[in-house]
């Protein structure tokens, strides 16, 4: 990735702080244990990267994309989607 910060729509805050402070809290919650509030917070970690792979497919290149075997339509279409959707 980019030495460029992209910024969380809802916190204001960098996304990478915010998916850190989400991985952080998720270890400490213990997901394993798969209680409710565990369940919560790994769906949270799911859409937070979701969140990132998708900002990161919409400033990739015309040659980093060829080289992965995507078109723009490909990208366009991905990053259309809403973070909770797979």
């Amino acid at each position: 990735m980019t030495d460029t910060t992209y910024t969380a729509s809802l916190s204001g805050q960098p996304a990478e702080t915010v998916s850190q402070a989400f991985r952080t809290l998720a270890r400490l919650v213990m997901i394993e244990t798969l209680s409710w509030p565990g369940r919560v917070l790994q769906t949270l970690v799911v859409w937070q990267k979701r969140f990132e792979l998708r900002i990161h497919l919409a400033g990739l290149d015309a040659h980093l994309r060829h080289d992965v075997g995507l078109t723009q339509a490909d990208i366009a279409a991905e990053t259309k989607k809403p973070f909770w959707t797979a």
